[in-house]
């Protein structure tokens, strides 16, 4: 099997020095190259062969976040894992959608970082536990909110879906006509992420609106 070849990029000397002693001593992986610059990072990423690169996220000049986003588009094929040491949602998601594939705080120890360049390799999305809950405790906010957005309407007429009502037995319930039913309920599976009527009810159970 053929060594993981790592690029790694770092304005902290000390991390940087700290970075290639861990990955360049593990068995079956290869530093291709290491930078402190960013931007020479970026000159040198299309000349050199590799497939991961990992890459803290403040730095001056070039963010770490522009990096990942040029990277990305001139080697779309590797895998990238942003290092920071902080953990605040909206760093995690522009790092995220810069094209990182993994994000791993720099609390990290040895075997996390070893392990998490391992399973970028292998297509996976390596992500520091805390950082992993941060996200979802993210979505599920975002769920909660739009799920109380829902119109005493809608609420209505999810709860005669709830009853096992037909779209057409709703519309005669509530005298509206089943065009209407079915629009109102394709905005309640958009705020409660359902794609049918049983998710969506099971959803706002969850949720707590039934």
């Amino acid at each position: 099997m053929k060594d993981i070849k790592v690029l790694i990029v770092d304005d902290d000397l000390d991390q940087l020095e700290n970075l290639k002693s861990i990955i360049g001593g593990a068995k079956g992986m290869a530093i291709v190259g290491a930078f402190s610059d960013p931007a020479k990072a970026m000159d040198s990423a299309p000349k050199i062969e590799f497939d991961v690169m990992i890459t803290d996220l403040a730095m001056p000049g070039m963010s770490g976040v522009d990096l990942i986003r040029r990277v990305r588009n001139c080697c779309s094929d590797v895998e990238i894992i942003a290092l920071s040491a902080h953990d605040e949602i909206t760093i995690v998601f522009n790092a995220l959608k810069a094209g990182a594939t993994g994000y791993i705080l720099k609390s990290s120890t040895d075997k996390q970082v070893i392990d998490a360049v391992s399973e970028a390799a292998r297509g996976g999305s390596p992500i520091t536990p805390k950082v992993a809950r941060s996200i979802i405790m993210d979505f599920q906010s975002e769920a909660r909110d739009a799920a109380l957005q829902l119109s005493p309407r809608e609420k209505e007429i999810l709860r005669k879906i709830e009853t096992g009502c037909t779209y057409k037995e709703v519309a005669e319930h509530l005298n509206l006509s089943a065009h209407t039913v079915h629009w109102y309920l394709r905005k309640v599976f958009e705020k409660l992420h359902a794609r049918s009527k049983q998710e969506a009810v099971y959803n706002a159970k969850k949720l707590g609106l039934l």
